[in-house]
């Protein structure tokens, strides 16, 4: 994640920095540690093959039901990003001549307070601050787009020396481009205008995930004949069989295009934050949430 506010990237954007940095990193990590099991937090359960691809047969999960989970994954970072736009407007407000300041209220003073713990967790009694509001919001949100690319094939190549099938399933070779369904800040005002998700978000015909089994709460069949997330699809560390494809590509890939995205998604949110509060408030209520 720091690699996405470098020094060349945050030039006119202002970018978190410090402590607040560090807290971001947290709340990135706080879907593992709180909402391990939901789905739509981590962009899974939307794993499919087609026919031809699966010796002629057909794949236990229908294409519709596969895309209904990224909706919901799309439909989540939307409501999360709107979440940390609302909540921007309390950080700031006006002294005495007029300037906006930092809401002593809403900040947060990181000599003796953060949002998110060493846990992961948000730290209580914080959690109401405007702050930790955006921070914990766009946290959640950033997650699900970096995990967007480490669990489906959109980046990756399969394995060329297998046959492509349920364990060697066809990537999508898209390397490091940015797919215009996670432009949130686009997304966002096309479903604030009624727009569903579904309406403005075209999804590729064989993007998938994979399947997961959670110990002792699903049949621990599941999967059978099903794509795994686990084995075989994800690409969360360079270790896993899938990164290392192509010599390694596929996992640089995952890397480079979640940074990218991580940046692209507080772009959005710096553009949505003007839109709503103006230059003179969007620039203070964007100090505001970079510094510490």
């Amino acid at each position: 994640m720091s690699s996405a506010f470098s020094s060349s990237n945050c030039k006119d954007v202002s970018c978190p920095e410090g402590e607040t940095l560090a807290d971001f990193k947290r709340a990135v990590m706080t879907p593992d540690a709180m909402e391990f099991e939901k789905l739509e937090a981590h962009c899974d359960g939307g794993d499919y093959l087609d026919p031809q691809d699966n010796g002629g047969k057909h794949y236990p999960v229908k294409r519709e039901k596969a895309d209904e989970y990224f909706y919901k994954c799309i439909d989540r970072v939307v409501r999360k990003f709107d979440e940390a736009v609302d909540a921007a407007g309390k950080l700031v407000v006006k002294n005495r001549e007029g300037v906006y300041v930092t809401d002593p209220e809403q900040g947060l003073d990181y000599g003796t307070k953060q949002c998110v713990g060493k846990d992961n967790k948000p730290v209580s009694g914080n959690e109401n601050r405007a702050k930790c509001k955006v921070i914990n919001a766009l946290g959640a949100e950033m997650h699900a787009v970096e995990d967007f690319y480490a669990h489906s094939n959109w980046s990756d190549k399969a394995d060329p020396n297998k046959k492509i099938g349920v364990e060697n399933p066809p990537g999508l070779e898209k390397g490091t481009e940015l797919p215009g369904f996670l432009d949130v800040y686009q997304v966002s005002k096309e479903v604030g205008n009624g727009k569903r998700v579904e309406d403005v978000s075209k999804l590729p015909e064989k993007l998938s995930t994979g399947c997961w089994v959670y110990s002792g709460k699903d049949d621990p069949h599941k999967c059978d004949g099903r794509i795994s997330e686990r084995k075989t699809m994800q690409k969360d560390t360079a270790g896993d069989s899938r990164s290392k494809i192509d010599n390694g590509k596929n996992f640089a890939n995952v890397l480079t295009a979640a940074g990218d995205d991580v940046f692209r998604q507080w772009k959005g949110f710096d553009k949505a934050v003007h839109d709503r509060y103006g230059k003179d408030k969007g620039d203070a209520i964007m100090k505001a949430v970079a510094k510490d």
